[in-house]
């Protein structure tokens, strides 16, 4: 999301102020916080948008999930992710299934 989410967020923010007639600030102009001009900061609103919000969201989201899934329940997730049949097992990966056959040795044989 990092890398990517921002640019795709702002073409759906862009697609969706055009429809309902809502005013896009100019995206390289200095960022103003509050009302005053005079505490101008030394960066742009893309910027302001990305680092002190978009950045600030991303990070908060994946604290959270950090906390609520410890390390044996995202292993048991991301295996069962992988034996998920859409896209004709695009997601598989050997080495979660094992991981997976490691927490439920009764579920699994040998081979």
């Amino acid at each position: 999301m990092r890398k990517s989410g921002f640019g795709s967020l702002m073409e759906d923010d862009s697609s969706f102020c055009d429809k309902h007639d809502i005013m896009i600030p100019n995206m390289d102009a200095r960022y103003f916080p509050g009302k005053s001009k005079r505490r101008a900061l030394d960066v742009t609103y893309s910027h302001h948008l990305r680092v002190d919000i978009f950045y600030a969201v991303i990070d908060l989201h994946f604290q959270e999930l950090n906390r609520r899934f410890d390390a044996l329940s995202t292993d048991l997730l991301l295996g069962m992710a992988s034996l998920n049949p859409v896209n004709s097992f695009g997601n598989f990966d050997k080495n979660r299934i094992m991981r997976l056959a490691e927490y439920y040795p009764n579920e699994f044989d040998s081979s």
